[in-house]
C-alpha cells in the first residue's frame, strides 16, 4: 500500500495541479502542501484534518487516508520511543 504522502503527491497529479494551485485553492500554504507529500509526513505538524481536507479536494478517500495517517504517526511514535530507551541503555 502506498503511504499517504505517495497517495497525495499522487493525487495532486492526477488532477494536473501544482502545489501553489492547491495551497491557494484551501487556503494553505505551499509549505503545508509541500509536507503532505514528503516521505518525512509522519515528522512534520501537519495535522490530520489538514491531511483528510487535502485527500477530500483530490477525491480521494479521506477516511482511510486519515486512518493511515495516523497509524504511520503511531508507527513512527514507537520507533522513536524505542531508539530513545535504546540509547538511555547505551548510556547505562
Amino acid at each position: 500500500m502506498k503511504s499517504v504522502a505517495e497517495q497525495l503527491a499522487q493525487g495532486r497529479w492526477n488532477k494536473g495541479l501544482t502545489v501553489r494551485e492547491v495551497a491557494s485553492a484551501l487556503n494553505l500554504s505551499p509549505q503545508t502542501i509541500s509536507f503532505t507529500e514528503s516521505k518525512n509526513l509522519d515528522r512534520t505538524m501537519v495535522s490530520a484534518k489538514t491531511v483528510n481536507t487535502i485527500a477530500t479536494f483530490y477525491g480521494l478517500n479521506a477516511v482511510k487516508i486519515e486512518e493511515l495517517y495516523r497509524k504511520e504517526q503511531q508507527i513512527q511514535k514507537a520507533k522513536r520511543k524505542e531508539a530513545r530507551e535504546q540509547a538511555k541503555a547505551w548510556k547505562e
